[in-house]
């Protein structure tokens, strides 16, 4: 039975021409916007597939959503080919500027024609508003010294 090995989200990817390895840059496990709405510039999805060696298929369409509470961003198809020399296929999904209006976590689903499926969810933690207030000891404030006091008490006053 064909099954999805993994599911992931992140900032960026990249695969080594050389060695065939995948390289994921800055998964999203969760998002701390300072406010809403936030744009997430680069949204990238990397799946990887091992297919039944008895399934003769070379590519393979899975469904992909990407939806945030009851907004859907993506309702499309994520393709995956298959060489003869390997069971495992990877497939990388680009989305420039996903708007993010809320705190509703982000669902990215990936369903298989057999109907495996996998859901990986990116949580949406608003950051906390109430900044710490950083207090000076008055040994710590800086303070104008002798001489420029000094040349403060000699400029004329304002108006003359």
């Amino acid at each position: 039975m064909t099954e999805i090995n993994f599911l992931i989200c992140a900032r960026g990817s990249a695969i080594d021409r050389f060695s065939n390895s995948l390289s994921i840059f800055d998964i999203f496990e969760s998002l701390t916007p300072e406010s809403f709405p936030i744009l997430i510039p680069r949204f990238v999805v990397i799946a990887s597939v091992t297919r039944d060696e008895r399934e003769e298929k070379p590519v393979i369409e899975a469904t992909l959503k990407v939806s945030a509470g009851d907004r859907a961003y993506v309702d499309g198809t994520m393709t995956f080919t298959f060489h003869k020399e390997s069971p495992v296929s990877r497939s990388i999904a680009e989305f420039q500027g996903l708007p993010i209006t809320g705190p509703s976590p982000i669902d990215v689903f990936l369903k298989l024609p057999n109907g495996n499926s996998k859901l990986t969810r990116i949580a949406i933690r608003p950051a906390n508003r109430l900044k710490r207030v950083v207090r000076r000891s008055k040994a710590q404030t800086p303070s104008a010294s002798a001489a420029q006091k000094q040349e403060i008490e000699k400029l004329p006053p304002k108006g003359k």
